[in-house]
């Protein structure tokens, strides 16, 4: 009365591997409900310290940037609960395919027998149906994961381009996620003062508000560009929310290697006919020295040679004073 035993057998299999997945699916539901109940209430928790923040905040208590900070970690923590949440939907949509596929495959069981029955040839047709709804529950199953997108790091998502319904080529980008474990600081070098970066150095970054921190170098160029002859450079510093925000000014102390240990102010060099010079003091009398001048830093200048320890030179008003005139330094 049962049929042929292979094909009830057959049957009865897949409809256990069925089950076995809808309770799987099940108790993936039930984790993901009890983490979305912790993140709910962290998210809680989270809106009552921001309230409390901004209160002291609006009597002066604290900074801007403390209460930046408690708003960045509860849009961040909105943000997991919303993913938590689509996760949860997603489990209970594969949960009703399931059901559905095994409504599906005890039809077709019952309809095999009742065809083995009346017919043997249809075994063969009820080997391909028994295939097919397999084939749909690895199918199903398939693209409950395909529908799954992990980054590869923590951080926030600042862009959605797609939402749930929309048709998605291959390749294209759904989603615009920040990591906010470090940020990255671009800089353009000259070739002159290329080799004076190395992967992993330490470079002090100071942010718009004269906040200095510590970087390394973490990328070098090594191609120059063709649009403005220099080397791109990004130096990488721990990310603090009070500190950087993405698309901020930063200055960078850039390492020199001097060739002498004589630096003077801009002001002290002149230039005349036979070339850049100084105005040096010796024994109450102005002298005029030819110097050779190196790099300049900042308001400053490398001098290469002319200029020797010890010297008194004159720092500011060259232009106004002639060699041979007597002058008398002054102190402080």
């Amino acid at each position: 009365m049962r049929g042929d035993s292979k094909v009830v057998d057959t049957y009865d299999s897949t409809i256990q591997q069925t089950e076995n997945s809808i309770a799987n699916t099940e108790d993936s539901i039930k984790k993901q409900e009890i983490k979305i109940q912790d993140q709910m209430k962290t998210l809680e928790q989270d809106k009552t310290d921001l309230q409390r923040k901004e209160a002291l905040f609006s009597n002066g208590a604290i900074s801007k940037a403390d209460i930046d900070g408690v708003r960045t970690k509860v849009d961040k923590a909105q943000l997991s609960l919303k993913s938590e949440q689509t996760e949860l939907e997603s489990l209970k949509q594969q949960k009703k395919r399931l059901q559905e596929q095994k409504q599906l495959t005890l039809r077709q069981r019952e309809k095999a027998i009742q065809a083995d029955k009346d017919n043997a040839d249809r075994l063969a047709s009820i080997t391909t149906e028994i295939a097919t709804a397999q084939n749909g529950i690895v199918k199903a199953n398939k693209e409950i994961q395909d529908s799954k997108l992990i980054a590869p790091f923590d951080g926030i998502i600042t862009d959605v381009s797609f939402h749930s319904g929309d048709v998605v080529a291959q390749g294209s980008s759904v989603a615009t996620i920040v990591d906010l474990s470090g940020v990255k600081v671009s800089i353009e070098v000259e070739p002159a003062l290329i080799q004076q970066f190395t992967k992993g150095k330490s470079i002090t970054v100071i942010n718009e508000v004269g906040e200095q921190t510590a970087g390394s170098v973490t990328y070098i160029s090594p191609l120059i560009d063709a649009k403005n002859g220099k080397y791109k450079v990004e130096i990488t510093v721990p990310h603090s929310p009070e500190k950087w925000q993405g698309g901020m000014i930063a200055s960078v102390q850039m390492p020199r290697k001097l060739a002498t240990s004589t630096i003077l102010p801009l002001e002290c060099i002149g230039v005349g006919e036979k070339g850049r010079y100084v105005l040096v003091v010796e024994n109450g009398v102005i002298k005029k020295r030819k110097v050779e001048i190196g790099q300049i830093i900042g308001d400053r200048i490398e001098v290469l040679s002319g200029v020797h320890p010890g010297d008194s030179v004159v720092t500011s008003g060259i232009s106004f004073l002639l060699e041979g005139e007597k002058v008398t330094p002054k102190e402080g």
